[in-house]
């Protein structure tokens, strides 16, 4: 009696994961296209379940998350297989830096469109590399225009970072702590940003660790602490990536839950309490882990906030090419006429009080229009450093890496 109940009990918790990803009629709960670098396919043989490690840049969409396209593996500045740690979209371009094995990691951008095609030799690479951090996660708020990088050092140093977009320089800016006892922020794999929110996972690999499951947490870009929005009520394992979509206003989240006898779930994260919703498993076994997962889409362009007032409401140039408050007096009443002949006043003010100079003055409101929202440079200044050691019993695994 014990067995069927036990089995029932399975069926039941089956079916409700299977209904969480799925609206009435059976359509998925979200329409996203998405695209990201696969770095674990999980699988299940004869011999037991494991994974391998495709390595390449795919694209996949909720509507059929067993279609997935390859794009084709990542290729250095020389031509070469290289690997990619983490990547993001910008504005019709994806930003990045390789990794996951590459060495020395180094920054490189290419069209979005080429991407998508599968043409990889149009990869750009600035020349910025970094032998001492490995890149493990991005995250661009389009509301900032503030790009974000989670690193790694060799001496297992955690450390959040802006980086130039147009360069890949990076720059230290905090370092992320929580205090709450039994919670660690010594390891943080992955992070997202938007609406001015820096997001980020605390990892969880068994009961042991942060709860007993994923904590989503927010970074403030102050003080850098970490302040718990919710579990997510699952387990991470190594190094993987999460993405907001705005669209939906949600987290969407490419979960590594665990190594050997795993699996990979496409999860969507409610950023207000870090309940997730399962979408489902991506590809045709147990899924496919990404980094730099990413979302395109019209509602995913920037939008700086010095665009708007300096090309749409030029505010000084109205009066000086519609409305020249000079010329009406000139030819409707020419008043100075009568006291140039009967009384010239202007001689005196000439030599006492040069009345012509006020309008020297003109010049002050001209200023103001080069003060507020002065246009973006695309160098982002500084907003938070992270510094975590890793403890080497701890039984996690990071990443993958090629000896020098």
């Amino acid at each position: 009696m014990k067995k069927i109940l036990s089995l029932l009990l399975a069926v039941m918790l089956i079916a409700a994961s299977t209904a969480s990803s799925l609206a009435e009629g059976g359509a998925p709960i979200y329409d996203i296209e998405m695209y990201g670098y696969a770095s674990a396919d999980f699988v299940s043989t004869e011999d037991g379940n494991g994974y391998y490690q495709p390595l390449t840049w795919q694209s996949f969409g909720t509507a059929d998350l067993g279609d997935v396209t390859d794009l084709g593996g990542m290729i250095d500045a020389d031509g070469n297989e290289t690997y990619v740690g983490c990547a993001e979209y910008i504005n019709g371009r994806v930003y990045g830096y390789t990794g996951f094995g590459a060495y020395p990691e180094a920054y490189f951008s290419i069209d979005f469109d080429e991407l998508a095609s599968g043409n990889l030799s149009a990869v750009e690479y600035t020349g910025y590399t970094d032998d001492v951090n490995m890149h493990l996660d991005m995250a661009y708020d389009r509301d900032t225009g503030v790009l974000y990088v989670l690193t790694l050092d060799i001496n297992y140093q955690l450390k959040l970072c802006s980086v130039d977009i147009a360069s890949g320089e990076k720059t230290e800016i905090g370092i992320p702590f929580i205090e709450y006892e039994d919670y660690s922020a010594d390891i943080i794999y992955s992070i997202a940003a938007a609406h001015g929110t820096l997001y980020c996972l605390l990892p969880a690999a068994g009961a042991a660790m942060n709860g007993g499951s994923a904590q989503l947490c927010t970074i403030d870009l102050e003080t850098c602490e970490l302040s718990f929005v919710g579990s997510t009520g699952v387990l991470s394992f190594q190094q993987q990536s999460i993405t907001y979509d705005y669209d939906n206003e949600i987290i969407v989240w490419s979960q590594y839950e665990f190594q050997y006898g795993g699996y990979s779930l496409l999860r969507a994260i409610n950023p207000s309490t870090g309940e997730t919703t399962t979408i489902g498993t991506v590809g045709s076994n147990n899924g496919i882990a990404y980094l730099g997962l990413m979302i395109p889409g019209e509602n995913n362009e920037p939008v700086p906030p010095t665009d708007e007032p300096i090309t749409d409401a030029p505010v000084t140039d109205e009066p000086i090419t519609d409305a020249p408050i000079t010329d009406a007096p000139i030819t409707d009443a020419p008043i100075t006429d009568e006291p140039i002949t009967d009384a010239p006043v202007t001689d005196e003010p000439i030599t006492d009080a040069p009345i012509t100079d006020a309008p020297v003055t003109t010049d002050v409101p001209v200023e103001p229009t080069d003060a507020p929202n002065p246009p973006a440079t695309g160098a982002i200044t500084l907003i938070g450093v992270g510094i975590a050691a890793i403890v080497g019993g701890a039984g996690i695994a990071l990443f993958r890496r090629k000896e020098d």
